[in-house]
């Protein structure tokens, strides 16, 4: 009997399948948790930090558009929603917001993930709402629209 090979993952894909929502469905199924847990094991991560890798996909999925309306009040010119600097600002983001991670640690772990790209708009970014205290209400919202 013959069984499926899996995908390879390459470093830009760790092998996650697109996940649409449905309505009445939970932002992370177990399924999908499921799919991203192994994900990260087949990448050799040390629990700890597979454990803080899925922390801070909760975090950026369960406040994306708090942390996107942020992003966008410090830019002059608004980013591409599909851009890869606005998840990375997204990410170092939550986890200075709501991990409470460092803001030295989450430069020296964000920066590396756009080599060759907007390293300064990124800071640039991340500076200004550093200093000036920015923070995210108690618990999330969903946009007016969804309501």
């Amino acid at each position: 009997m013959a069984t499926k090979a899996k995908p390879k993952s390459t470093p830009l894909t760790p092998g996650l399948q697109p996940y649409k929502e449905k309505k009445g469905e939970e932002a992370m199924s177990d399924e999908r948790r499921a799919n991203v847990t192994e994900s990260l094991q087949t990448r050799k991560l040390e629990p700890a930090d597979a454990g803080l890798a899925l922390a801070i996909v909760g975090e950026v999925l369960r406040w994306q558009g708090r942390l996107d309306g942020l992003i966008d009040s410090v830019m002059q010119h608004p980013l591409a929603d599909d851009a890869k600097v606005r998840m990375v600002l997204r990410m170092a983001l939550a986890q200075k917001l709501r991990l409470g991670t460092p803001m030295h640690a989450i430069i020296a772990t964000s920066l590396p993930l756009l080599d060759g790209g907007p390293k300064r708009l990124a800071h640039g970014v991340l500076s200004p709402l550093d200093k000036s205290g920015a923070v995210l209400p108690a618990t999330p919202a969903l946009p007016e629209a969804m309501m």
